[in-house]
């Protein structure tokens, strides 16, 4: 463990340019930077950015802003009887809102640690806000670690704010206190918080994308067209997101939709118009109508199986637990990262994989293979051609089909003509079945690349209405009768429900109240009995069982990492720090 920077180690630090012993290297790496810049050592408060530039800021960081005003209120109380300030950056350090302990806002007066100060690393030396800017990695700095003398007098905590989509930085929550004073729960805070923010920016953005897609239903647009987020995404239509410079265009059209650079436009999409889609004064999206011949990319005709890229980002505007989850699904896909999804029987698995196969090659085959239907021979007859491999339930292979299988993803990954991207689809924990010798463990590191948890549809309530009116839909089509309706009583239970058979037991209640019913308004009456009737409650003992497997689960799924552990479960470190302790479990 390193021990505290004293003031002598800065001091020789800037005296001779020696390393102290114990220092961290984060803080030794910024000093080192901090050192090249010639004016830096004498600068004893951070630099202001101009009234007008900080208006121009403030707007331009709406979003960011309008998700953390709950968090941030929230934990005022507990800056002020903590001797502390929580402090909002952008991505450039200059802080957006900071609040927290009258007399500790008065010390930070002096060195601008409020509105308008630029506290990146280059601005003012190593501190926890700059720092955690160039690496990207959450940072405490305490005291004499501080490059610029004038602010050694603080201890500060940040953590990188990230967009929960496109992953780019969008701003620093750091908490600061007098360094006399411990704080030693400051970084603890910043990670959860920094996370709650994150949380409620994705939800936010799920809620516009779910008003574009419903704008656009409601227009009912006829021909080919795009349809893009005010970030240049793509939410559905023609996939043509990859032609030059046109998700940059996207977004210069909803920056400026009173002024739109239509000539660009048209030299990337000849003959193509654009609609912009506003919310009140609020630009949120484009619809882009393509001419009646669009340019289309060559290729064979896409098979039956085929996904499709606008069934994924449908799947990311229903719930703000899949927006994440589908984003960071394509990146990884697009890398040729194998791809292990896991959930419980019914959470929508098959579905995932084809939408993600869908956006990444809209017009590759997309191959199912039934694991346990494995014969020792049945690999070696796969052609070996691009697209995406999709094994469903790989930890009940035959044990003597396992070798044969390995080897013919050995030769699908290297084939460089068309490689194979490849997701994996389990119901039982993967890494349990290699441990227990159910899977190879060389098969296991093929498939598990990278590990994506499907949330159970009890994690996803947000999703159930609106799959009840999908569903009933889908129930009369070819025939007369009108899809079903449910009383708000009825929808209450069903929301409650817990699902234990998640997607697939919501679709047969949906078909077996359609088939049945002649009024088509569904009542409480009309549920099954076991959506009804109280259910006993669990035992303690069972809870506390339920939730230490819960813990252990997301502990193996990111590979010991408990800081990720933490953030998955939606607790602060500390709190699943806690947890361990009272499990009787070691911290790895």
């Amino acid at each position: 463990m390193t021990g505290i920077t004293r003031k002598e180690d800065w001091e020789q630090f800037r005296a001779m340019g020696r390393a102290p012993e114990g220092l961290r290297d984060v803080v030794l790496a910024s000093w080192q930077r901090a050192a090249r810049q010639d004016d830096l050592a004498s600068r004893t408060r951070a630099p202001l950015v101009s009234g007008d530039a900080f208006a121009g800021l403030h707007q331009a960081n709406r979003d960011v802003l309008g998700a953390a005003r709950d968090h941030l209120a929230r934990n005022l109380a507990l800056m002020r009887a903590s001797r502390a300030l929580m402090v909002l950056c952008d991505p450039q350090g200059v802080v957006l809102e900071a609040d927290g302990c009258p007399a500790v806002i008065e010390r930070a007066r002096d060195d601008r640690l409020l509105l308008g100060g630029c506290w990146d690393e280059a601005a003012i030396g190593t501190n926890a806000i700059g720092t955690a800017i160039h690496t990207g990695q959450p940072v405490e700095i305490r005291g004499a670690e501080h490059f610029c003398e004038g602010i050694q007098k603080w201890n500060c905590a940040a953590t990188p704010l990230r967009h929960p989509v496109t992953g780019a930085l969008i701003g620093v929550l750091d908490i600061t206190g007098p360094s006399a004073e411990a704080q030693p729960h400051a970084a603890a805070l910043s990670l959860a918080v920094a996370g709650q923010i994150v949380q409620t920016l994705g939800q936010d953005l799920a809620q516009e994308r779910a008003w574009l897609l419903e704008t656009l239903l409601l227009q009912r647009v006829a021909g080919d067209f795009i349809l893009f987020d005010r970030f240049g995404q793509r939410i559905s239509g023609a996939d043509l997101a990859g032609r030059a410079g046109l998700p940059g265009l996207i977004r210069a059209l909803a920056r400026q939709p009173d002024a739109p650079d239509l000539d660009a436009l048209a030299e990337a999409v000849p003959g193509a118009e654009a609609q912009i889609l506003r919310r009140g004064d609020a630009a949120l999206g484009v619809v882009l109508r393509l001419p009646r011949a669009p340019l289309r990319r060559q290729g064979a005709e896409r098979p039956a199986l085929a996904g499709r890229g606008d069934d994924l980002d449908a799947l990311a505007a229903t719930s703000a637990l899949l927006a994440p989850l589908c984003a960071q699904g394509r990146m990884l896909l697009e890398a040729r990262v194998p791809l292990l999804v896991q959930g419980e029987t019914g959470t929508g698995k098959e579905t995932l994989a084809r939408a993600l196969a869908g956006s990444v090659a809209p017009e590759g085959p997309v191959s199912l293979v039934e694991c346990s239907a494995l014969a020792e021979t049945a690999a070696d007859d796969w052609p070996i051609a691009g697209g995406t491999l999709v094994l469903i339930e790989p930890a009940e292979t035959p044990p003597e089909a396992q070798p044969l299988l390995l080897r013919r993803l050995k030769a699908l990954a290297g084939n460089g003509v068309a490689p194979v991207r490849l997701i994996a689809l389990s119901t039982p924990d993967l890494a349990a079945a290699r441990d227990a010798g159910q899977l190879r463990r060389d098969l296991f590191y093929r498939l598990a690349g990278a590990v994506l948890r499907l949330p159970p549809l009890r994690d996803r309530r947000a999703e159930i209405l609106p799959l009840l009116r999908r569903f009933a839909g889908q129930a009369v089509e070819g025939s007369r009768r009108s899809p079903l309706r449910f009383t708000p009583a009825a929808q209450r239970v069903l929301e409650a429900y817990d699902w234990p058979g998640n997607l697939h037991e919501l679709r047969n209640v949906v078909l077996s109240l359609s088939a049945l019913s002649s009024s088509r308004l569904i009542d409480l009456p009309d549920l099954p009995p076991e959506m009804t009737q109280p259910r006993p409650p669990l035992r303690e003992s069972a809870l506390r069982d339920r939730a230490r497997a819960d813990v252990l689960q997301m502990i193996d799924e990111t590979g010991g990492n408990l800081a990720e552990a933490a953030r998955r479960l939606g607790i602060a470190r500390s709190t699943l720090y806690l947890k361990l302790d009272s499990y009787g479990i070691r911290r790895r």
